[in-house]
């Protein structure tokens, strides 16, 4: 089983090599064919999003407006076994292919599954701003236009990419991903038209219960996990924000439900709360299903929580290696609160190989401490 870092340390190591040859080679290409690269889609368009069902969502207006503007055209996702579920309840595109990236001999298998697959694409998008493997991916494909990132994410991609769009480690992504859309002449949908697209197809409870129901989503991708609020964390939370009688429904995969499980024997029992751990138990689609008919959503900076913030559910987010003014794409009418605390190392999810702190996560303890207060939610 190959771990987070393990997948990194192929990405730097071999995507850098296969990019100082490939580029130069690319370089070559483009003199010799003279092919036209204007940025219009031509034909089938890929989009690779190998890591993190939030930034899909995030994407998702841009993704939505390329689909609208471009009806004919066959779009297809490369992205992994973990990201598939989310992409499947957006329903945006024709075909995706699933990257395997458990073990080495199935990463490399899969891989040329795909890149076949590929191989009369038009037009290849890559959202992975910080990946090498994804922009050799988006060369061997040979297509007429690769769209990648620019500025901070490297010099590395020049030449390896026909388009660059300028983004950046501190710059917010949501506006990396718009302009992408508009690139391919595309306006990103508005975020009441994904809700809208999003609720056509999720299934919905047909009778609310009535009374105070919150969603809490404690689980984030395996991507610095130190982001995640503990369980003694999470009784403070409850003890501030929960006073009237209220349902709490737990979200979030298998590998979250020890978490959840904690949480709720961390919280003293109280009448007026009653809990239900839905981790592991619900599929993607029945998760958001019952997440739309939520009074509230709290939780870390998750897919989850970019999915109920398009889902216009009120949401008390808590932030620390990641920052929300980069990820948080202005909703009107969404009621939201952040909890940000800056500190020197934060944000460091893109900015350091391993947190800064050893994963003590003292960004997100410093959410609950205040002067001469310990422990209070500020």
């Amino acid at each position: 089983m190959l771990s987070l870092q393990d997948k990194q340390r192929i990405d730097l190591c071999l995507g850098t090599g296969l990019l100082a040859v490939g580029r130069p080679l690319g370089r070559l290409a483009g003199v010799l064919l003279r092919r036209d690269h204007s940025a219009a889609p031509k034909g089938d368009i890929a989009v690779l999003k190998m890591l993190g069902a939030g930034s899909l969502a995030i994407a998702m207006p841009a993704l939505l407006g390329i689909r609208k503007a471009h009806p004919r055209l066959r779009m297809t996702l490369v992205t992994t076994p973990a990201i598939r579920p989310f992409a499947e309840v957006m329903d945006i595109f024709d075909r995706m292919l699933a990257i395997d990236d458990a073990a080495p001999g199935r990463l490399f298998s899969s891989s040329c599954k795909a890149l076949f697959s590929c191989r009369k694409t038009d037009t290849v998008v890559d959202l992975e701003v910080f990946s090498r493997m994804t922009m050799v991916f988006a060369m061997m494909t040979l297509a007429r236009n690769r769209i990648g990132a620019g500025a901070e994410s490297g010099p590395w991609r020049r030449h390896a990419s026909t388009h660059l769009v300028g983004a950046g480690r501190s710059a917010e992504v949501y506006l990396f991903y718009d302009r992408i859309a508009r690139l391919l002449g595309a306006p990103p949908a508005s975020p009441e038209a994904c809700r809208e697209h999003l609720l056509a197809r999720l299934p919905l409870e047909r009778r609310r219960p009535a009374g105070r129901r919150i969603a809490i989503g404690p689980g984030c991708s395996e991507l610095c996990e130190e982001r995640r609020l503990s369980p003694s964390q999470w009784s403070m939370v409850l003890k501030e924000r929960s006073g009237a009688p209220a349902e709490i429904h737990l979200l979030g995969s298998r590998r979250d439900r020890p978490l959840a499980e904690a949480i709720v024997t961390a919280c003293p029992p109280r009448p007026n709360l009653r809990w239900f751990n839905h981790c592991g138990a619900l599929s993607v689609t029945g998760s958001l299903g019952l997440l739309a008919g939520m009074d509230e959503y709290w939780g870390v900076d998750s897919a989850l929580l970019h999915f109920a913030r398009l889902l216009r559910v009120p949401c008390l987010s808590f932030w620390g290696p990641s920052e929300p003014r980069v990820f948080l794409r202005p909703i009107a009418g969404l009621r939201e609160e952040t909890r940000y605390r800056k500190l020197p190392c934060s944000p460091c999810v893109h900015t350091s190989g391993s947190p800064p702190c050893s994963g003590r996560n003292l960004c997100m303890q410093g959410l609950f401490e205040d002067i001469g207060t310990p422990g209070k939610l500020i």
